[in-house]
C-alpha cells in the first residue's frame, strides 16, 4: 500500500499562489534530467530513491553504478518478484509489466556478479483517490499567469501528494533559468521545506544514501539562501531546527 498524505495538505503558501490567473500546468516527465546547479549533489538514481509517481517511470538508472559485465534489475511488490539483467545500469521500464494505481513497488539494481554491490529504492503509483485530488489541485495551478509562480506552486503540489521527483525535478530546472534574487531565495527556501519534509517521512528502512542525500541538499540550499538574504536574516534559528540539523549532520559527514 502506498503511502497516505492527507487530503488537507494541499493548504499555505500553495494556496495562495492557486488565486492568481493563467494558462498550463507544468508536469516534468518522470526520467528526464534537469539543468541542475554545479554545487547541488546529484541524485544517484533517477526518479528519487524514495518517491511518489503519476505512473511507472520510463527507466530506472544508477548513476555512477561500478563497472560490472552485467547488472541486475529486480522489481517487486506484494504480489510478485520480476528480475531483468543487461550490460546497462539504467533499465527501461520492462513493456509487459503494468501497475496498478495503489501499487508499492520496491527495487533493486546491482551488479550481477557481485549483488552485494547494489542500490535500492521504492516508489509507489498514486492511489485513485490521491491521484483526482492532484488533478482538481493542478487545474487551480493552470490557472497561475506568471509561469514562474506556476512552477513554484507545481512543484509544493507535486510534494504535497508525495510526488517528490516531480517537485525536486522542477526547482533542479528553475536552478539554471537564471531567476532574479528574491525569486532564488524563495527556491531555496521550498527546496529546504520540501527535502526536510521527505526525509521527515521517509521510511526507517530507506536506503541510507536517500538521507544522506537530502542532508547534503538541505545544506547546499541553506548556504545558498543566507547568500540571498540581507545581512541578519541569514540566522541559522530563522530556518527552524530541523534544518539546522540537517546541515550539521550534512557537514559533518562531508568532512568525515
Amino acid at each position: 500500500m502506498s503511502p497516505v498524505f492527507p487530503s488537507g495538505k494541499a493548504e499555505g503558501l500553495s494556496t495562495r499562489l492557486w488565486r492568481l490567473q493563467g494558462a498550463q500546468v507544468l508536469v516534468p516527465k518522470t526520467d528526464r534530467s534537469g539543468v541542475v546547479a554545479n554545487a547541488i549533489p546529484t541524485a544517484s538514481t533517477r526518479p528519487l530513491l524514495w518517491t511518489g509517481l503519476r505512473q511507472h517511470p520510463a527507466r530506472l538508472s544508477w548513476r555512477n553504478a561500478p563497472a560490472a559485465s552485467s547488472y541486475t534489475l529486480r522489481l517487486a511488490n506484494s504480489q510478485w518478484v520480476k528480475t531483468y539483467v543487461q550490460p546497462r545500469s539504467s533499465f527501461e521500464w520492462p513493456a509487459e509489466l503494468t501497475l496498478k494505481r495503489g501499487d508499492l513497488i520496491r527495487w533493486t539494481i546491482s551488479c550481477t556478479d557481485r549483488p552485494e554491490e547494489a542500490e535500492r529504492g521504492e516508489f509507489w503509483i498514486l492511489d485513485a483517490d490521491a491521484h483526482e485530488r492532484l488533478e482538481n489541485a493542478e487545474r487551480i495551478v493552470a490557472g497561475i499567469e506568471n509561469l514562474e509562480m506556476r512552477a513554484f506552486a507545481q512543484a509544493l503540489t507535486s510534494a504535497e501528494f508525495g510526488l517528490y521527483d516531480d517537485a525536486i525535478n522542477i526547482f533542479d530546472t528553475m536552478l539554471g533559468l537564471g531567476l532574479k534574487k528574491g525569486r532564488v531565495a524563495l527556491l531555496h527556501r521550498l527546496c529546504i521545506t520540501i527535502l526536510t519534509d521527505m526525509k521527515d517521512k521517509a521510511p526507517s528502512n530507506a536506503n541510507g544514501q536517500l538521507r544522506q542525500w537530502t542532508s547534503s541538499r538541505i545544506a547546499v540550499h541553506f548556504t545558498s539562501l543566507q547568500s540571498c538574504l540581507p545581512a541578519g536574516m541569514g540566522n541559522p534559528a530563522m530556518l527552524g531546527p530541523s534544518h539546522t540539523s540537517a546541515r550539521a549532520e550534512a557537514s559533518t559527514r562531508l568532512a568525515a
